[in-house]
């Protein structure tokens, strides 16, 4: 049976996608507000070049720190501005973010943490569960989080890069 609105096959995916170029690199102004965060504190608005420049740094961090293209960056982090960025900075460098609940135990994190080997687990000081032991390194120390959040390594190319990487 065919449909009303059959227009045909759909198109067919790229061979390679990457979520952080095709979310930012789209010419949206740079002023346009790309993300808004509302917490227990109030809200904030992240437009789209604060959210490339965060992204971008964040992507050039992870790096610093040692993660690869097609390593695996689990992420235990609750709802704050910190998630979507080093979501979209591990997409941005061709990692692959494996976001997890902060809401899991110890045994339960140290099972997908097995199960998905990842190359690093990043998290809030506060959301590593007592008694983890996991087969990779933990970005949880605030300053080192910080600090891949704002390495001032930026170079907008990247996005292009991923977006056409054909790997």
């Amino acid at each position: 049976t065919a449909s009303l609105f059959d227009i045909g096959p759909p198109a067919p995916c790229p061979a390679r996608f990457n979520l952080a170029a095709h979310a930012l690199d789209h010419h949206a102004p740079d002023d346009k507000v790309a993300l808004t965060v509302i917490g227990d504190d109030g809200a904030r608005a992240w437009t789209y070049g604060e959210m490339r420049a965060a992204v971008l740094s964040t992507a050039a961090g992870l790096a610093a720190e040692g993660l690869k293209p097609g390593d695996r960056l689990m992420i235990r982090i609750g709802n704050d501005p910190r998630f979507p960025i080093l979501f979209f900075g591990a997409n941005a460098m061709g990692a692959v973010p494996v976001p997890t609940s902060t809401q899991l135990t110890a045994g339960e994190l140290a099972r997908l943490a097995a199960d998905a080997d990842p190359a690093f687990l990043a998290c809030a000081d506060h959301d590593l569960p007592e008694g983890l032991t996991l087969p990779c390194p933990v970005l949880n120390d605030a300053a080192r989080v910080a600090a891949v959040l704002q390495v001032n390594v930026l170079d907008p190319r990247i996005l292009q890069e991923a977006r056409n990487d054909p790997q």
